[in-house]
């Protein structure tokens, strides 16, 4: 069969179609695994031509949309315009959104014919197997012939992700995204090396397609690729998208190792969190290459991270940071204002705690309340809701921030985040402290993108 995978973009029907910044994963495992199945896939960029043209070039049997919460509005629109062009070709949608969502789209959107939720690679190659009969795929939710809605639950995680062929063929192939503050020069690929994350935080929704238990490639299959990618391909940068990519450390020592031990020349990006880093580790890091670690902060208040269970100590990541600061590696520090149950004062708190670490950079984002989570549950009730215009504001560059708390309103809420941000960035140590890590003049326009991004955010 001629699969064509879709990822929903931000920026549907704009004048610069943006598929993501980086190449998407999910969909491109999904695409190599039926490849290796003996089918053929591409992947649809939107950069050359328009979908309808697209579809009718390469004449598809089934096309796969993948859609974040954030992105599932645009998602809604590319499928109904593909009905529009042929309503006979099968529109299957998955994804994170999808995942938590379930039923709630298939009753509520026509334009989609199946959802499959979870880890898809499988289970989409036994649908193909099997079409037009669904009713022993697993993870799929369909219309029967009656039109009735089914959904096969029985979803089962791949323990040997091994037996996933890494989508070279699609990554090199594609024209990839840049981000302004990496420092990043030349091709940019991107890698998961791991799936599951044990944590629990009430605000994730990371474990609604993965699941909680981690499971990880083996070192020989994460070099092995790095190698392909660097030398055969002439990737020199890899974003590793693992949710906590130093979690097993004796695992993480032995990637570095071999990335310096092969010479595989490449310079990369990593999220962490904050206790998992040493002094020790974060040296071999930076001598693999190395240049940011990215630490999910959230909060700069001990109550707020004991509520939304973040089990994060402040000294831990004062030092991690410090550490990153010391060793030459860029940090980057992530946070969240507007919980449910956040003051204005325990909002300041984060602003505050923010400034008195040495790092990089330092964003801060309103809370989405992402479906199936602890957190959409405290502010919505056990009522998924599907609403795009809910959807819509989940958008992370949106200048009018919702507020889900019982004590900011959204105002507020957007007053905070520009004055987080103003506060953070223009003080003289903090444009030293960026600046310190400019090595061309690339990093300066990426630098001066960073700076508009926000002032258009806020």
């Amino acid at each position: 069969m001629k699969i064509l995978f879709i990822e929903s973009p931000y920026n549907y029907d704009s004048s610069k179609y943006q598929v993501g910044r980086y190449f998407p994963l999910g969909i491109g495992y999904i695409s190599a695994y039926l490849r290796k199945k003996g089918n053929i896939s591409e992947i649809y960029t939107g950069a050359t031509k328009d979908i309808s043209e697209y579809i009718e070039s390469f004449k598809p049997d089934i096309i796969g949309i993948s859609s974040m919460t954030s992105t599932f509005p645009n998602a809604v629109k590319l499928a109904k315009k593909i009905k529009e062009h042929n309503k006979n070709i099968p529109v299957i949608i998955g994804g994170q959104h999808p995942s938590a969502m379930k039923e709630k789209i298939l009753e509520s959107y026509d334009c989609f014919d199946d959802l499959f939720f979870g880890e898809a690679e499988v289970n989409f190659a036994e649908y193909i197997q099997n079409y037009p009969d669904k009713s022993k795929i697993n993870g799929i939710v369909y219309r029967d012939k009656n039109n009735e809605i089914i959904t096969n639950n029985s979803q089962i995680l791949i323990e040997n992700i091994d037996e996933l062929p890494y989508p070279i063929k699609e990554i090199s192939s594609m024209e990839l995204g840049y981000h302004p503050h990496f420092g990043f020069s030349g091709k940019t690929a991107s890698m998961i090396t791991s799936r599951g994350c044990p944590y629990k935080c009430t605000f994730c929704s990371s474990g609604v397609t993965m699941g909680k238990k981690f499971r990880f490639h083996s070192v020989e299959y994460v070099l092995d690729n790095l190698e392909e990618l660097n030398e055969k391909h002439g990737f020199n940068n890899i974003v590793f998208w693992d949710d906590v990519f130093t979690l097993i450390p004796e695992r993480l020592q032995k990637i570095c190792q071999g990335i310096i031990q092969k010479n595989i020349k490449i310079k990369w990006y990593c999220l962490s969190k904050a206790n998992l880093l040493t002094p020790d580790i974060a040296k071999l890091m930076k001598s693999a290459g190395c240049a940011m670690i990215s630490f999910g902060i959230e909060s700069g208040n001990t109550d707020t991270l004991d509520k939304i269970q973040k089990h994060l100590n402040l000294d831990d990541v004062r030092k991690a940071v410090s550490i990153c600061d010391k060793t030459g590696i860029k940090s980057q520090c992530t946070f969240i204002l507007g919980f449910p149950f956040e003051r204005k004062e325990e909002a300041l708190d984060t602003i505050k705690f923010a400034k008195t670490l040495p790092a990089t950079f330092a964003l801060f984002f309103s809370l989405i309340p992402y479906p199936n989570t602890d957190i959409y549950r405290e502010v919505f009730g056990d009522n998924l809701n599907e609403d795009l215009s809910l959807w819509q504001k989940c958008i992370a560059s949106e200048a009018k921030p919702e507020s889900y708390s019982k004590f900011i309103d959204s105002k507020e809420l957007k007053d905070l985040i520009k004055y987080a941000h103003n506060n953070f960035y223009f003080r003289l140590p903090q444009i030293i402290r960026i600046l310190k890590h400019v090595k061309s003049f690339k990093d300066i326009t990426g630098y001066l993108k960073l700076a508009l991004e926000l002032i258009k955010r806020t």
